[in-house]
């Protein structure tokens, strides 16, 4: 019997070799973009390039045009197909714009229509195409956005819940809170509801508060705030929940619990005409995974 079953697991082991070189050798896509793609595809992104923009390669497997990208282009993301048209209009917030790679021709014309995107540029790339594109819809137009502009923030200090023992963090390359690296608050790319975004990293202390305070722009009508744990903290269940709070010219405007877990919490407000300073406000009881982060914006009509 032992004979039989080393014999049948042999069988089909085999058969399992012979089922893979079958797809690679006749099934599978191999090709990807030649070189002269790749270079031609990189020479497009490069020289189309602005800030906050995103390089999406349709084949997450398909990068050797990265090797030619001019240094500037500093975000390429794999996870194009996560997003919905509503998720890419939100993205494009305050003209960013997206790069779409293929190794087929043909591809991207089908995207437009089904993610709601317009075409500015197309280009063919050897065996492919790029293409710049944006969305069909534009949003009104974001006077602060929090990621983007954290460094602009008028303060950033820790406190005690009862206000005493204040410490402030420095602005430098990002705001430093501490000697220990961790400890700042800055830019940072992350996933939040499944999606990469730009973000702020911002890890209250145990039984701290976190403040930043940010002026408000001129002609900001709408706030909305972005909070969520990364994966390497709702993966803790000992992770505590964060305790957040929005304070509009010292006063409450909300608060809310973000859970230790995998979401997006989100809330948006109507600003006061008469508003002047907004300041958010992280807690916890007990650090343990610190990975948090936030984005948001404030906008105009």
């Amino acid at each position: 019997m032992e004979k039989l079953v080393a014999k049948i697991a042999a069988l089909l082991f085999v058969l399992s070799i012979i089922s893979t070189a079958f797809f690679w050798l006749f099934l599978s896509d191999r090709g990807g973009l030649n070189e002269t793609g790749e270079q031609a595809a990189a020479l497009f992104i490069s020289e189309n390039y602005q800030k906050g923009d995103t390089v999406f390669p349709l084949s997450d497997w398909d990068l050797g045009f990265t090797r030619y990208l001019d240094s500037k282009v500093s975000f390429l993301s794999l996870r194009f197909h996560y997003y919905s048209a509503e998720q890419l209009k939100n993205s494009g917030r305050g003209g960013k714009r997206f790069f779409l790679i293929s190794d087929k021709k043909g591809v991207i014309a089908d995207i437009l229509h089904s993610k709601k995107l317009n075409l500015l540029k197309l280009q063919a790339v050897g065996n492919g195409e790029v293409a710049l594109v944006e969305p069909e819809e534009k949003l009104a137009p974001v006077l602060l956005d929090f990621s983007a502009d954290i460094m602009k923030a008028r303060r950033v200090y820790f406190s005690d819940k009862n206000g005493e023992n204040v410490r402030d963090c420095v602005a430098n390359d990002v705001w430093r809170c501490s000697a220990r690296e961790w400890n700042h608050i800055g830019f940072h790319r992350a996933i939040m509801g499944g999606i990469s975004q730009d973000a702020v990293w911002a890890h209250p202390l145990s039984r701290k508060i976190l403040h930043i305070v940010f002026a408000v722009p001129k002609g900001a009508v709408t706030m909305k705030l972005n909070t969520a744990f990364l994966e390497t903290a709702y993966r803790n269940a000992e992770g505590n929940p964060i305790e957040v709070t929005l304070l509009v010219d010292g006063k409450e405007a909300f608060t809310y619990i973000n859970q230790n877990e995998n979401r997006l919490f989100s809330r948006t407000i109507s600003l006061p005409l008469t508003a002047q300073e907004v300041e958010l406000q992280f807690f916890v009881e007990s650090d343990g995974a610190r990975h948090f982060v936030f984005n948001g914006f404030m906008e105009g009509r």
